[in-house]
């Protein structure tokens, strides 16, 4: 009898463990999914502030005028959580109140872009463009002169400062005929409408007349490019002649304008006058010698100050970037002096037509 109910206690604890095992796994598997929940609320809440704390410095950028910044902290935001529709519309209505309305345009693109909410950002892109107004260009050419539709131009007031592509429906233009014509192209990257107004001016031969073959006058100037620009097929600069200085000569020319050398940082060796001479147009020659500063042309040159030869097209480039990035410069410091040393050129003529430009490097 004794051994029944030995055997019985024996089999009533064996029992006993096998209930008590899986009660107690079940509670660990518990308390793991209750850590795992609120680690994963926790990192939610981090990406949200961090979020949240990048539109916060975009937005003091965008109030301040540096657009750049304003772009970078934006984009920084945007990638914390790429699918987060709330993120690009909250910054898009940042960009709309500051009237930036190409800024906003790139922020919902780069929504639909990412594949989110695309039926109802590519609304919000419509929305957008109807504050467009169309980029108005324009240009003058001689009948029957060979011409291509531009392939780039800048926006204004775009916080990108590059120019960017144009399509044009038209391949070829025909300048047989004058008058004057229009085209539309547009920017597919920012959704805007390109005008060109086209006028072909009727060529008129004239007779010349036999004289003397006279000497030919040559000039060497130097001072600032303020524009350049086709008018009947030619090429033009506006240029602001200046005087330029070096070493003693500069020291001593500083001097004579009633500064005291001790005022000047002689570390680069020059001076510049601006003589206030009426500003004057230049004619280039067809086969005109344009030479810039080798690091413009290509970054293996990085510091180097050899000259080298660009194309007229290149040049225009350059100078509308120059003329842009100067007046985004000017809005933050209206002091600044009224020329960029980045156009500060000598200019080599005969008979006032310009036959080569030389870059005048300034540290």
């Amino acid at each position: 009898m004794k051994k029944i109910n030995l055997l019985k206690v024996l089999l009533l604890f064996i029992f006993s463990i096998f209930i008590a095992i899986p009660l107690c796994g079940c509670n660990s598997k518990q308390d793991k999914e209750i850590v795992v929940a609120k680690n994963v609320k926790e990192d939610l809440n981090s990406v949200k502030s961090e979020i949240l704390q990048l539109i916060e410095e975009g937005n003091a950028f965008l109030h301040s005028g540096k657009y750049p910044e304003a772009r970078t902290s934006y984009e920084k935001a945007i990638s914390k959580d790429k699918a987060n529709e709330s993120t690009y519309l909250q910054i898009k209505d940042n960009y709309m109140n500051a009237k930036r309305f190409d800024d906003a345009y790139y922020i919902i693109k780069l929504a639909i872009d990412n594949n989110v909410s695309k039926d109802a950002m590519s609304k919000v892109l419509e929305e957008i463009k109807s504050n467009f107004s169309p980029i108005l260009l324009e240009n003058t050419i001689s009948e029957g002169a060979d011409y291509n539709l531009p392939t780039q131009t800048n926006i204004p007031e775009a916080t990108i400062t590059n120019p960017v592509n144009i399509r044009w429906p038209q391949k070829n233009i025909d300048t047989s005929n004058p008058g004057t014509f229009t085209y539309d192209g547009y920017i597919d990257e920012y959704g805007r409408t390109v005008h060109l107004t086209l006028t072909i001016k009727k060529v008129v031969k004239q007779k010349i007349p036999t004289t003397q073959k006279k000497e030919v006058v040559k000039s060497s100037k130097i001072g600032f490019i303020d524009s350049i620009y086709e008018e009947n097929g030619d090429t033009f600069i506006k240029f602001n002649e200046t005087e330029f200085y070096r070493n003693e000569d500069a020291k001593r020319e500083y001097a004579k304008d009633g500064f005291s050398p001790s005022d000047y940082e002689w570390g680069n060796d020059y001076y510049i006058r601006e003589n206030n001479k009426e500003q004057k147009t230049y004619k280039l020659s067809k086969d005109c010698k344009i030479n810039v500063c080798s690091y413009l042309v290509d970054s293996e040159f990085q510091y180097k100050t050899e000259l080298r030869t660009i194309s007229k097209d290149n040049f225009k480039i350059y100078v509308s970037n120059c003329i842009n990035r100067y007046n985004n410069e000017l809005t933050q410091d209206p002091e600044m002096p009224k020329y960029t040393r980045a156009l500060l050129f000598w200019i080599n003529t005969e008979d006032d037509i310009v036959t080569s430009m030389n870059m005048q490097y300034t540290p």
